[in-house]
């Protein structure tokens, strides 16, 4: 039987421009060489015989060179160009990936292999590679990091391998993104994967070791990051899990962390903090601390693909807890105190009132309802929020319309509107940064919108589910019905087009008028009340760190879940003086348990207010 492995590589002095520098084969004369079985099978079989020697330079003639390795696992199956665009590589990687599993059961071969193509390949790999045949080395070598991330190695490597791909033009990265988003499910996931292992053993030293792998993370997180951005595109996604690291969290409580506050434990010991030695040597430890989680944090923070939920709130939460110390720490620039005295009678008029005197808003807002002796430490707050939303929805004039959905969105009609949308999107900020819920119900699209993603036909499902149906049935319907409703690229006397009252729909261009309908509703219509909201929001919540949020993710932090896990409650429940076994506490929960669901939300709110 023919074998599968046919391709012939010409190295030579000056070969392809692919390489970009030459150097490699410069030793290594004219040769022909075709990778098959029986090449792959000597190798393995007389690696430990007096053939060592040759096998080791024929090993490095094969993958030291660009044009060689690109050549080698070719896909021959159709054309004689090798199916090559700029949606497909040329390449069988069915055959790369058998080729390297091969390697692995010979750890010297797999070893050279592996060193050939540091050591050699890729320092020679050229920012500007010829066309979709110079990319398809950045295809091959992931499958070569599978194998070795298996067998807990390839750290290294994978680092070199990352810079080599950040190092690409835009352009030429543009194209191997490309490439990227029409791999396979299980090509692709191993491409991702190569990163994330190598990413969570950096993160791992980081952890339990007192080492900073810092600049190797940049390069690994940032290409997780592309890849990441492609899966957004690409036809078949794969899950975001995929891209989640799970050692994220321990890094705030990591060996160093650990070893700095067991210093100050016994700082703290020995000068019983009588002495201005102790507050001198603990601040500096405390700055130690501190400068190390900021680092974390600004690690983290700009590649928000490798985050979960909850370690985008572990992020989120010390962002927060960063602003405070350094407020509370110091005079620092740009801070000042914000107390909001409102009456609950005039609750809204107060508020936009007072906020309209503020000259800054950089720390976290509290709160004093007149004639009411309560201290905010959290619980003021997070009343005056939920009672601020109810109050937003009938304010005069009107910057929010409540559509059959029951959800809330920019009002069309801006006349009489003067900065109540800024002051909108400022308190919706502020909220955010309180940690508070604002009692609300936006749909996604608004917070797509926040993060600069496209609204869809869906999102307009979502708030407006009458006019949805009816753009999904003129999709769906043949050409005489289209024709039938007598449609022209217009909404509500505003063209969609130039002209397009003379514009009719037809089979053709109804994709076209959907999307500018769709358009026109979610954004050209709402297009300067959005842009005043989306500046006072960002001026409310003075951190971009909520940009790591998805929008699912940061819908639920403004407007909170409804979905409660009360038995989590419970579990979750700590006690001071009483202990779970007491009968207060039994009877306590035997009581709330019989509570409605109703009834155990405005417990819990009442709760949160105290």
């Amino acid at each position: 039987m023919e074998s599968r492995w046919i391709s012939l590589c010409l190295c030579q002095y000056s070969y392809h421009r692919e390489s970009g520098k030459g150097l490699n084969d410069s030793h290594l004369g004219k040769v022909n060489r075709t990778l098959d079985d029986d090449i792959i099978n000597r190798w393995i079989s007389e690696c430990d015989s007096k053939s060592w020697k040759k096998i080791q330079k024929e090993i490095t003639k094969t993958f030291s060179s660009v044009s060689c390795l690109n050549g080698s696992f070719l896909d021959k199956s159709c054309d004689k160009h090798y199916q090559t665009s700029l949606k497909h590589s040329g390449l069988d990687l069915s055959l790369v990936r058998m080729a390297f599993q091969k390697f692995a059961e010979k750890d010297k071969v797999l070893a050279e292999v592996e060193e050939v193509i540091h050591r050699i390949l890729l320092p020679s790999l050229s920012k500007d590679p010829i066309g979709v045949e110079g990319l398809r080395v950045y295809l091959i070598i992931p499958e070569l990091l599978r194998v070795l991330l298996k067998q807990q190695r390839g750290m290294d490597i994978t680092e070199a391998f990352s810079a080599a791909v950040l190092r690409l033009n835009p352009d030429k990265l543009q194209v191997l993104e490309g490439l990227w988003s029409t791999l396979s499910d299980s090509f692709f996931r191993t491409v991702v994967k190569a990163f994330r292992s190598a990413s969570a053993e950096y993160l791992q030293q980081m952890a339990v070791k007192r080492c900073d792998h810092g600049k190797s993370l940049k390069k690994t997180f940032g290409v997780l990051q592309r890849l990441y951005d492609v899966n957004s595109k690409r036809r078949r996604r794969i899950t975001v899990d995929t891209f989640h690291i799970n050692q994220i969290s321990s890094l705030f409580q990591s060996k160093l962390v650990q070893d700095l506050n067991s210093e100050l434990e016994d700082l703290e010991w020995d000068l019983s903090g009588e002495d201005d030695t102790y507050w001198i040597e603990s601040e500096m430890i405390l700055s130690k601390i501190i400068c190390y989680k900021d680092n974390i944090l600004c690690l983290l923070k700009d590649y928000p693909c490798i985050l979960d939920t909850e370690a985008k709130y572990t992020v989120w939460m010390y962002t927060f807890d960063q602003i405070k110390y350094y407020h509370e720490d110091s005079e620092y620039d740009g801070f000042c105190d914000q107390t909001l005295k409102v009456d609950r009678e005039t609750l809204l008029e107060d508020t936009f009132q007072q906020l309209r005197k503020m000259s800054c808003h950089m720390v976290a807002l509290k709160v004093k309802f007149q004639a009411e002796n309560g201290v905010d430490e959290g619980g003021v707050s997070l009343e005056f929020f939920s009672l601020l939303g109810r109050e937003l929805l009938t304010m005069e004039p009107k910057t929010l319309e409540v559509y059959e959905s029951g959800l809330a969105w920019l009002t069309t009609d801006d006349g009489g509107i003067t900065d109540e949308f800024y002051f909108l999107g400022l308190l919706c900020g502020k909220a955010l940064f309180n940690q508070c819920v604002l009692n609300l119900c936006f749909p996604l699209a608004l917070f797509k919108k926040l993060l600069g993603l496209t609204t869809t036909l869906d999102d307009l499902k979502e708030l407006s589910p009458t006019e949805a149906s009816c753009l999904q049935y003129v999709l769906d319907e043949d050409g005489e019905v289209i024709e039938a409703l007598d449609l022209v690229f217009m909404d509500k006397g505003q063209e969609l087009i130039p002209n397009g009252e003379e514009v009719p729909v037809t089979m053709v261009n109804r994709k076209k008028y959907v999307d500018l309908f769709v358009d026109m509703k979610l954004n050209k219509s709402v297009q300067s009340q959005f842009a005043d909201f989306e500046k006072g929001f960002h001026k409310g919540c003075p951190t971009q760190a909520w940009r790591m949020f998805l929008p699912e993710e940061l819908m639920t932090l403004l407007q909170g879940d409804d979905n409660y896990e009360w038995d989590k409650l419970r579990e979750n429940a700590k006690y001071l003086v009483y202990r779970p076994t007491d009968d207060i506490i039994q009877n306590f929960w035997s009581v709330f348990t019989e509570f409605s669901e109703e009834e155990k939300k405005k417990f819990l709110s009442k709760l949160t207010q105290l």
